[in-house]
């Protein structure tokens, strides 16, 4: 039972403010928290002014949360003060915990940003403020959050720690390398493998077409398998567009492929993946919603880029469109760490209609794609860094979630390396 509430003395509450109190009161240390103009005052309430001198605790405001429809914040903040634990001098925090997380959660930077994007059209990481200050994979807003609840534990309420875990989804881009992709493509694949002398490909894909061996994409019922030791629902995006350089997947009415798609969703979330063409096309998306919502018979309420290829705001109004409920492509392609300097999930903050909305975010912090193909890293030391990022954010009630795709399962050492990922995992 809570000792106490939080009585929060403000001089104006605008949607900023009412956004980052719930994110950081509410959903994360689940606490009553009330504002001094709509509440009374109780004799064991803590008081806590923002922008003020009259309370128990006073948080210093920044200004960020009293604009309104403007992106003309410069952020304030040091490497030291992001990583320090939040100090107190006569009752005022060293730090604007409220600015500070709203700045991060709301992706300030990526609407305020004007310079260019990268190949993709996206937010380059390069451009992350995060990656500037060099501590992209340290999970600020989880360990500022962490470090304001000690002050409120030592001010008489009670907190129970948020519990950290590793969590893992999948995409399938591709579901299968030869299998079902018909006669053309397939002789289209014999010409380039016999152009490049991939006498090993060559080799593969005519078992394969043969009947003698597995395809090397097709690992659905090792992904069902694993789904089984998880502790919660896993969930899996399933590309469903239409055939381009960048989107090679199988036809979304291919009987094979829905035949798949049903059976795991009898074990899975099921999710849509939305092709890299589809990128500033919304009706496009839409379609393929609807596509999957064909072959799953089921509302579509997940979402995450393929190539994560998206843009604030544009992207996330297109979600809300088309009433995809909680989207899954908060991180980077090209980088590990926390884009958003979280591992937990929020609700998006809209800055360009300056409101709160109920798309949930659910941030990731690897894929196995950019271990493998970017940084070379062989199962072993992806492993080594999946330990690395728990144990930090075990010291500040964080969580690493990491994107496989079904193609890992066909490299060398990389067979059972989700079921290692969650043996990390306090039983």
């Amino acid at each position: 039972m809570k000792s106490k509430r939080i009585f929060l003395n403000v001089s104006s509450e605008g949607p900023r403010l009412l956004y980052v109190v719930k994110e950081i009161f509410e959903r994360r240390l689940n606490l009553d928290c009330v504002f001094s103009s709509n509440a009374t005052r109780k004799h064991d309430d803590l008081v806590i002014s923002y922008g003020g001198q009259d309370g128990d605790l006073q948080i210093p405001a920044c200004g960020l949360l009293n604009e309104s429809n403007q992106l003309l914040f410069d952020f304030q903040w040091t490497k030291d003060q992001l990583l320090s634990e939040i100090t107190i001098l006569d009752g005022l925090l060293s730090i604007d915990v409220f600015g500070v997380v709203f700045w991060f959660l709301s992706r300030y930077e990526e609407c305020q940003f004007s310079g260019p994007m990268d190949a993709y059209n996206r937010f380059p990481s390069s451009a992350s403020k995060l990656t500037k200050l060099g501590i992209l994979d340290f999970p600020v807003v989880d360990h500022l959050i962490n470090s304001f609840s000690k002050i409120l534990i030592n001010k008489g309420l009670e907190i129970e720690p948020l519990q950290s875990k590793v969590e893992f989804s999948f995409d399938i881009d591709n579901a299968t390398a030869y299998k079902e992709k018909g006669v053309l493509r397939n002789l289209a694949g014999f010409g380039k493998d016999i152009f490049s002398f991939r006498l090993n490909k060559i080799f593969q894909r005519a078992c394969v077409l043969s009947g003698f061996s597995k395809d090397p994409f097709d690992n659905f019922s090792e992904i069902k398998q694993i789904s089984e030791y998880a502790h919660y629902k896993v969930n899996i995006f399933f590309w469903v567009g239409d055939y381009g350089k960048n989107d090679r997947g199988l036809n979304w009415q291919n009987l094979w492929f829905g035949n798949e798609i049903r059976d795991l969703a009898k074990f899975l979330e099921i999710g849509i993946h939305p092709s890299f063409n589809s990128f500033g096309h919304p009706g496009q998306i839409t379609k393929e919603i609807e596509r999957l919502e064909t072959v799953t018979s089921a509302k579509v309420l997940k979402n995450r880029f393929h190539f994560l290829r998206f843009q604030l705001p544009d992207s996330y109004k297109v979600l809300e469109i088309n009433k995809i409920e909680e989207d899954f492509s908060m991180g980077f392609s090209d980088v590990f760490g926390y884009r958003a300097g979280t591992g937990h999930s929020f609700f998006w903050y809209d800055l360009k209609s300056e409101k709160a909305t109920n798309l949930k975010i659910h941030p990731f912090v690897m894929m196995d794609s950019l271990a493998y193909f970017k940084l070379k890293l062989n199962a072993e030391h992806f492993l080594n860094e999946v330990k690395k990022a728990r144990d930090q954010a075990e010291k500040v009630g964080g969580k690493v979630h990491i994107i496989f795709h079904n193609e890992h399962f066909s490299w060398k050492g990389w067979k059972n390396i989700v079921l290692r990922v969650n043996e990390l995992n306090p039983n």
